[in-house]
Order: structure tokens, then sequence, then C-alpha cells
């Protein structure tokens, strides 16, 4: 993106939001893109929070708008690292994103409700730290819990045949998982983003749709 954008401020609840409406097929409008090369604009780049640094190679697209929702998504679940964000009172907090798998598919409660965040130890307590109330430190935990780490929405199948495992192939934890993988995760996977592209020659600017979580 354009080097004078300003940085990633998204707090940690507004990082919630947006899993939770990506999740429900919610509009989270357009992102606005130029292409790069006008030898009569030129900008010098950088990469959005928590990438990879373009190191030299010159980049094909810049993001002019929509970096604080792109960089939320693509640190939550793209970057597979512990998201640094903000607490509501502006504190600088370390969080990872799951899905509570069982609230996820109960039709009495809201999605957003089912995505939360857990601190980089992965261990929430109480009573000053004596008591754990959810410990996510394993994978077997995750499955014990039913918990879904959100920075593998993407890298599904390398979570799911291990849950199976788990439940030592559980008829009704089978049909629990195909019926999370429909809902969820590829609700997730099919996600189309509403693209504004403006071409190096011409400034005037396309329509798209892109999926913008997409394995292959």
């Amino acid at each position: 993106m354009p080097d004078f954008q300003r940085g990633w401020v998204w707090d940690d609840n507004r990082i919630k939001g947006i899993l939770a409406s990506v999740a429900k097929s919610f509009p989270i409008g357009a992102v606005m893109l130029l292409e790069n090369g006008n030898e009569s604009i030129r900008f010098k780049t950088k990469a959005i929070e928590g990438a990879p640094e373009v190191n030299g190679k010159k980049p094909e697209m810049l993001i002019l708008d929509g970096q604080q929702r792109l960089t939320s998504l693509y640190q939550a679940i793209i970057s597979n690292k512990v998201v640094k964000t903000r607490n509501a009172k502006g504190y600088e907090i370390n969080r990872w994103y799951y899905i509570d798998m069982q609230k996820a598919l109960d039709p009495d409660t809201d999605l957003e409700e089912a995505i939360f965040s857990i601190n980089e130890n992965k261990i929430i307590t109480e009573n000053i730290g004596r008591d754990v109330v959810l410990d996510l430190t394993t994978r077997e935990k995750e499955f014990e819990n039913m918990m879904y780490p959100v920075s593998l929405i993407d890298e599904y199948d390398t979570w799911f045949p291990s849950f199976f495992e788990f439940w030592e192939y559980d008829k009704e934890k089978i049909k629990f998982w195909n019926e999370f993988h429909r809902r969820i995760i590829l609700g997730f996977n099919n996600y189309s983003l509403p693209v504004i592209e403006m071409t190096k020659e011409n400034p005037n600017p396309t329509f798209t749709l892109k999926i913008i979580f997409d394995k292959k």
C-alpha cells in the first residue's frame, strides 16, 4: 500500500466484529485498489502491518481504501501469528481468535457471540490466576473444548483429521464437523469482497467481486 497510509489501529472488538460479519456473509464495504506502475504517479510503498516486507519487489496493486479491514482479516486469518491489537481502553494486547463451534451452530445464538479472542498464552483464568477457565494451549485441548482457531480457516484440512481421531471417529462428531465446515468454514472461504479497481492507464474505477479466502 502507499507509504502515506496511516498505521493499523483497529482494536480487538472491531476485529471480532469483522470476523463475524464475514462468517455471516454480511457486507463489510468495498475496498479500492490502484494498479501500480503509472510513471506519472509514483508512491513509496509498504506491506500491510504483519505481512512480509516486499523486499524491493514491485507490488502489482496498492490499497487506497480498506487497509484497516484487510489488515485485520489478514492478521487474524492468514498470518498464523498472534495479533497485536488494542483493547477498548487503548492498551496494547496480543490475541488469538477462536470460534466456539457449538455456539456457532446454535440457532439461538448470534454468530458474533461465538467469536472470541484469547491472550497469547491461550489460557483464561479467574480468581487471580488460580483457576483455569479455558486452556487452548494444545490441539487436543482445542478439540476437547470444541474451539476452532480462526488462524486455520484457510488450512482446515490440517485440523479436522486429528479432530476426528481425538473423538475416535464418533459419528455425531463427524456429522457436527461437516455442518460446521459447511456453514462456517465455507462461509469464510467463499466470501466475496467488492473491489473497486483503477488501472495505471485509466483512472476511472471498475467494480468487481473477489474471493478473498481461497485455499487454491
